[in-house]
């Protein structure tokens, strides 16, 4: 770990304010709230405790403050540090034994404050770098990477790489160089120059270009990431156990098919009971009608006879006048009686059989529905229980199956992703000895890779946006990151300062595990301020992510953070301080008294 120091405290002093200060832990710090509360100040009061030009600084008298003090922790002691407004005079207090007590300038004397912050580095004075291409060198200043620790906000939101300090006075090469210094301390005294520089840097374009083109398409084939993706390995299990329930699901379909057919063959064998019986009504009906019939027939007869007893009989001829001796009329009532004492016991029979016909009929027909309940009870079960979740099942192995052939498709394209982004062995070149010097010729594939790596480490976990695919142009004259083929200069203003952000997190990270030096301290003023919530810009879930990336690493040095507005997450472990700007009650700004 090659974190050598961190900022404990910042403060200020004057006539005309309280001593105000602000606490720092060797980690992550956030200091939030209102805008004009002086919170970029922090990061402007480093710089001038750095060298800045007195007459760049933002606070001026006006204020109330007159002094600014910073304590700074090495590991070896404490340096603490007292510059006043206007001067160029810096008071240096240090338990350190490397570092002496003095009176330090802010420019170039017998002892300019650049020996202090380079002895705190732990790279030291009398460094040279190369500054161009023709290897022509300058000296390594603690301002030559400044940029690289003190992140503004107009470079936040820049569309230049965060390595170039914009209006700075330092070249790309020298701030690759400082790089290539700051991983392996190769300061290239070897160097010598190569011939027809243009050639290879056209051939350099060619190939950036291409690059870019290529994996602009490649992003186009890789399908959109999706939260809590299963691996291959997860999937096809997955697809095994739902297999297993599907073929369960498919013996109870079986089984329950098995007792419906049961129930239809027993509902096939009562319908015929049934049918015996109503042809066994059938039969009694005609039979009661015929006895009925038989009934009528008597009581036609009887009747008949008692009518013709009630007619008188003439006793005289209606012709002759002589006397009429009528015969004895035959009675036919005693052999109806005896005919309808003899019917209607069968009769009576004949209905009794009907009536237990017609309860057999009855109970068939109660059988019959209560089997036929049963049958469409067994049936709803198979249609509307177990064929639906076989066919879910079969939904779920569908998509399983097709996120293994997108999961394939995604390993192909990420493998010829890293083949193409991955830094190629430079072919030797005959003319080494009289070309121009390249810097981003020297940086080893180990380094490219793994700096590579961590970023796309770093956008993942921070759920990058429709994220596919990212990688550093160490080649092309940008030098910075291009994320689903797309530059970051093309990408708007608040996805700029969120990648300005990754890069500047992951090259801290790195040099802090990985380098020769590490940088120690970043400062970032408003990484977020310019993304829009819901918006073109972002969704509230990066902010999230970011933020929680910046609370679980807290291992590579010390983070200061100034934001306006910062998302709710658990900042576990992080120094948070809020400035209200009288809004509401707690400390109103970065000066105390100061309310302008």
């Amino acid at each position: 770990m090659n974190s050598r120091y961190y900022i404990e405290r910042l403060w200020y002093t004057g006539p005309g304010i309280e001593d105000s200060e602000v606490k720092f832990k060797d980690g992550l710090n956030i200091i939030h709230g209102a805008s004009d509360t002086g919170k970029s100040w922090i990061l402007d009061s480093f710089d001038f405790m750095c060298g800045l030009d007195y007459d760049k600084f933002v606070i001026d008298k006006d204020t109330g403050c007159d002094t600014v003090h910073i304590a700074v922790r090495t590991k070896n002691g404490l340096v603490t540090m007292h510059r006043g407004l206007g001067s160029t005079k810096i008071e240096v207090e240090s338990t350190d034994p490397e570092i002496e007590s003095h009176t330090y300038t802010a420019g170039n004397s017998k002892y300019p404050i650049n020996r202090v912050w380079m002895t705190i580095t732990g790279v030291g004075e009398g460094v040279k770098i190369i500054k161009n291409e023709n290897g022509g060198r300058q000296s390594l200043t603690y301002r030559s990477f400044l940029n690289l620790i003190c992140v503004a906000e107009g470079n936040v939101i820049g569309k230049d790489s965060i390595f170039f300090s914009k209006g700075g006075p330092f070249s790309k090469t020298a701030t690759k160089s400082t790089l290539l210094y700051f991983l392996n301390e190769n300061d290239f005294q070897e160097y010598k120059e190569k011939k027809d520089p243009k050639k290879k840097t056209a051939e350099n374009k060619a190939r950036a270009a291409v690059k870019i083109e290529n994996l602009a398409f490649l992003s186009t084939l890789k399908p959109d990431e999706e939260e809590d993706v299963l691996s291959r390995e997860e999937a096809q299990k997955a697809i095994d156990d739902l297999v297993q329930q599907i073929r369960e699901a498919q013996d109870k379909i079986s089984e329950t098919s098995k007792k419906r057919q049961e129930i239809e063959d027993r509902i096939l064998e009562v319908k015929d009971l049934q049918k015996s019986a109503k042809s066994m009504k059938n039969r009694y009906q005609i039979l009661l009608s015929q006895y009925r019939s038989d009934i009528r027939r008597i009581s036609f007869i009887v009747d008949g006879q008692q009518k013709l007893e009630s007619v008188e009989q003439p006793k005289k001829c209606p012709f002759c006048g002589g006397d009429i001796h009528p015969e004895q009329r035959e009675s036919y009532e005693e052999a109806a009686q005896a005919e309808l004492n003899r019917i209607l016991p069968q009769l009576n029979d004949v209905m009794d059989a009907q009536h237990d016909i017609d309860s057999e009929i009855s109970g068939h027909q109660a059988m019959i529905d209560e089997l036929r309940a049963e049958s469409d009870k067994l049936s709803n079960i198979i249609n509307q229980e177990l064929e639906p979740a076989i066919q879910a099942l079969q939904d779920q192995i569908s998509g399983l199956k097709l996120s293994i052939d997108r999961s394939a498709r995604t390993d192909v394209i990420e493998k010829v992703e890293k083949f193409m982004t991955s830094a190629k062995k430079k072919e030797e070149d005959p003319n080494d000895a009289q070309a121009p010097f390249k810097a981003q010729d020297n940086f080893s594939e180990d380094f490219v890779d793994a700096f590579n790596n961590l970023l796309i480490e770093i956008l993942k976990e921070v759920k990058f946006h429709n994220y596919k695919n990212c990688f550093f142009d160490f080649d092309s004259d940008d030098f910075d990151i291009v994320v689903n083929g797309k530059k970051k200069l093309r990408w708007g203003k608040g996805y700029r300062a969120f990648l300005n952000t990754v890069v500047a997190l992951a090259l801290h990270q790195y040099l802090a595990q990985s380098g020769k030096h590490g940088l120690g301290v970043l400062l970032l003023d408003s990484p977020i301020l310019s993304l829009k919530e819901g918006g073109d810009e972002t969704t509230d879930y990066m902010r999230r992510g970011l933020f929680n990336y910046m609370v679980a690493h807290q291992d590579c040095g010390q983070v200061i953070i100034v934001e306006n507005s910062i998302p709710k997450i658990d900042y576990k472990d992080t120094k948070l301080e809020y400035y209200t700007h009288g809004e509401e009650p707690g400390r109103y700004g970065l000066l105390i008294g100061y309310t302008d």
